[in-house]
C-alpha cells in the first residue's frame, strides 16, 4: 500500500495542474462538463492455476470541467468509478468469484478537432490516482469454500482514448467515449496469488457547455447600454 502522504501529495499536484484555465484569466473558446455511463471490462489472473478470468461491470465518469483552447488543446479534471466482477474456474478446479472497485481522480490532456462546427473528435491521455477495493471468494465443489476479507489500497492509473461529441443545441451535447486502461493490482491471499487488471471501458456522455466569461460580460454591457 502506498503511504497516505504520497497519495495526498499526488492529489495536490493534480489539483494544482488542473486549475481551470478560465481561473488563470485565459480566454477559452469552450468549457464543458459531463456525466457518462457505460460498461467496463478487465481480467483476473490466478497464478496458482495459471488461468485468466474475464471481468465485466459498470463505469461512471464525471467530467468536472474540460477547457478547450482555440488552438484545439484541452485539459480537464474527472472523477472515474469502475466496478467489475466475474466468475471462473482455475486449472486446479477451484472456482473464483473476484470483485474489483476503483475510484480515481484523473487529469486529462488532449487535442480537440472540430468537424463541420457540429462534431468534436478528441484524442487524450490521462493520469489518475485513487482508491482500489478488491475481494475474492473461492470454492471447490461443495466440500470447501473460503471468502477472503475485502482489502483496499491506493493506486495510480494511466489511460488514453477517444471522445466523439455531437452538438445537439448550443448548451446540450451528446457523445461517446472509448478508453484503454493501464493498471493492475497484485493480490496475495496466502493460498492464491492473483492480479486484477481493468483493460477498457466505453461510455455514453451527456455534455453541458458553459457560457464563456466574455459572453456574460458582453451581455451585461448590452443591458447597461439599453438602460
Amino acid at each position: 500500500m502506498k503511504p497516505l502522504c504520497h497519495l495526498f501529495a499526488c492529489i495536490f499536484l493534480l489539483l494544482f495542474l488542473a486549475t481551470p484555465l478560465n481561473a488563470q484569466n485565459i480566454d477559452n473558446r469552450t468549457t464543458t462538463s459531463w456525466i457518462g455511463f457505460g460498461s467496463v471490462a478487465g481480467s483476473y489472473v490466478t497464478k496458482s492455476g495459471n488461468k485468466s478470468i474475464g471481468l465485466t461491470g459498470d463505469s461512471l465518469e464525471i467530467m468536472l470541467w474540460q477547457d478547450i483552447e482555440s488552438s484545439g488543446f484541452f485539459d480537464g479534471l474527472q472523477l472515474l468509478q469502475l466496478k467489475l466482477a466475474g466468475t471462473g474456474i482455475d486449472g486446479s478446479g477451484i472456482s473464483h468469484e473476484p470483485k474489483l472497485e476503483l475510484l480515481n481522480l484523473q487529469y486529462h490532456l488532449g487535442w480537440n478537432w472540430d468537424l463541420f462546427n457540429l462534431v468534436h473528435l478528441q484524442f487524450f491521455a490521462s493520469y489518475g490516482i485513487g482508491q482500489t477495493r478488491f475481494g475474492v471468494a473461492l470454492q471447490r465443489g461443495t466440500v470447501w469454500s473460503n471468502k477472503f476479507e475485502e482489502q483496499q489500497t491506493y493506486s495510480d492509473m494511466i489511460s488514453y482514448g477517444i471522445n466523439l461529441i455531437f452538438e445537439l443545441t448550443d448548451r446540450l451535447w451528446f457523445g461517446y467515449s472509448s478508453v484503454r486502461l493501464r493498471d493492475s493490482q497484485s493480490v496475495d491471499y496466502g493460498y492464491t496469488q492473483s492480479t486484477f487488471a481493468p483493460t477498457d471501458y466505453q461510455s455514453v456522455l451527456l455534455v453541458y457547455k458553459w457560457a464563456a466569461p466574455h459572453q456574460n460580460q458582453r451581455g451585461q454591457e448590452v443591458t447597461s447600454t439599453n438602460r
